[in-house]
């Protein structure tokens, strides 16, 4: 009687391995998969700026006409007005800029690094350190959006020295928004040094609870205002 119990219990233990063997093995093959999957990107893009007159225009109006043919072709574009939501985290990651690094230019000339980081269970995607999304967050009833200004693989033309420099900096708004579509938070960074230049707190219904603006030099508050919910303002205060 002994034996046949022994040889049982080994019978389960051999089982019970061979089941913990096999989820080990399927674990291990899919963080094997989910790390080392690399999509092939596509082709790299063709600068639409040709001849050396759109590349590095003399004049003011050569600039102005070359920027514009720029700007109608880039990969992410502003929002025409502030109803308007912008892109989602998928947009950005699915859509138009895909599941690896790539450098991006401004409108001045500026680069900025998209990354996007692959994780067991979470990805996670920014531009230089600014986060355009999470695979969680990206899953929400309404996922966050991000508004943003002209962006793409290519450079745009040089600025003509004879021009008065432009003192521009890239702007990431990110809007966090509640189940019923309603906006929560939207915060305006500099991409740059992830300064933000301000933040807006709404009510439930959508509308401001209060606007912080801050000093774009040191990311310190400036002013405070505080609104009603019936939308008219409540206080302002200075620092």
């Amino acid at each position: 009687m002994s034996q046949t119990n022994n040889k049982n219990n080994n019978k389960k233990i051999i089982i019970w391995s061979s089941v913990i063997a096999t989820i080990v093995l399927l674990l291990l093959s899919y963080t094997y998969y989910k790390l080392t999957q690399n999509p092939t990107p596509p082709a790299v893009k063709e600068s639409v700026l040709k001849t050396k007159e759109e590349k590095e225009p003399e004049t003011e109006g050569q600039y102005q006409k070359a920027l514009k043919k720029w700007q109608d072709q880039c990969l992410i574009k502003p929002v025409e007005t502030d109803k308007d939501e912008g892109y989602t985290s998928d947009d950005l990651r699915d859509n138009i800029l895909g599941r690896y690094n790539r450098v991006l230019y401004d409108k001045a000339g500026n680069k900025h690094e998209y990354k996007y980081n692959k994780g067991l269970l979470s990805d996670s995607w920014y531009l230089n350190d600014s986060i355009l999304g999470l695979t969680e967050t990206s899953k929400n009833k309404v996922p966050p959006r991000n508004k943003l200004d002209y962006l793409d693989t290519t450079p745009p033309p040089v600025r003509p020295k004879n021009m008065p420099s432009e003192d521009y900096h890239l702007k990431h708004t990110s809007i966090v928004y509640n189940d019923e579509g309603q906006p929560k938070i939207a915060i305006d960074f500099y991409i740059k040094n992830k300064f933000k230049s301000q933040r807006i707190d709404y009510y439930d219904t959508g509308i401001k609870k209060s606007v912080t603006k801050h000093n774009p030099q040191t990311n310190k508050p400036i002013a405070h205002t505080s609104y009603n919910p019936d939308g008219s303002i409540k206080e302002i205060k200075y620092y």
